[in-house]
């Protein structure tokens, strides 16, 4: 069993439990499993870890250049000049170039600081919104999906799977690193699958 199941694997999973016992519906089940995985989903944003518990690694940073090193400056004239820095005012400059060039000066772990606002709202609305189990978990009568699907994933998926932020040629290739939000440990299953074997229990019990 692996340490995390991806939601691919969740959903192949959930698929064979759904045709397995397909005369229960099983949406009162899916509801319980999708609160579950959106109170893990909120344990993990306040957290800033992956599914499997280990912290989001920082995010790509670029730090003022001191006097005496050689950095980018912007000049008054707005014309972007690189040299050695030589006085406390050439320092000031080469911090007004990463701050024109938007380029972050120091690394970040919280999303909101990390994406935005405006990005982020998307992301919490699609881990934690949509109701009592969230955007990622879709349910029917017998069948449930979790993970990346539609438009507004986007800025997830990008965090899931890290993402490109180069933002010159000087920069290019320079990329955050990958920052799991959807996934399930081993602790998930086990709870998920507690969550199912108390439902059949008492359909059965019901049943008899």
């Amino acid at each position: 069993m692996p340490l995390v199941m991806t939601e691919k694997q969740f959903a192949k999973w959930a698929k064979e439990v759904g045709d397995r016992l397909p005369k229960y519906g099983w949406i009162p089940a899916w509801k319980k499993i999708g609160a579950y995985l959106k109170k893990q989903h909120n344990i993990r944003l306040r957290k800033h870890i992956d599914p499997d518990g280990k912290p989001w690694k920082k995010t790509w940073h670029v730090k003022v250049r001191n006097v005496g090193q050689f950095g980018t400056m912007l000049l008054d004239s707005g014309r972007h000049v690189t040299q050695r820095i030589r006085s406390s005012r050439g320092k000031r400059r080469a911090k007004a170039y990463l701050i024109d060039m938007r380029i972050p000066m120091k690394p970040e772990k919280a999303l909101v600081r990390t994406t935005g606002k405006r990005k982020t709202r998307t992301i919490l609305d699609y881990l934690v919104g949509g109701g009592a189990a969230g955007r990622s978990i879709r349910i029917s009568m017998h069948k449930m999906e979790y993970g990346f699907k539609g438009r507004f994933t986007i800025w997830a998926k990008k965090h899931q799977f890290g993402r490109s932020v180069g933002t010159s040629r000087r920069f290019e290739g320079a990329v955050n690193p990958k920052r799991k939000l959807v996934g399930l440990n081993q602790a998930d299953e086990k709870a998920i699958t507690e969550i199912m074997a108390d439902f059949v229990k008492r359909r059965l019990k019901k049943n008899r």
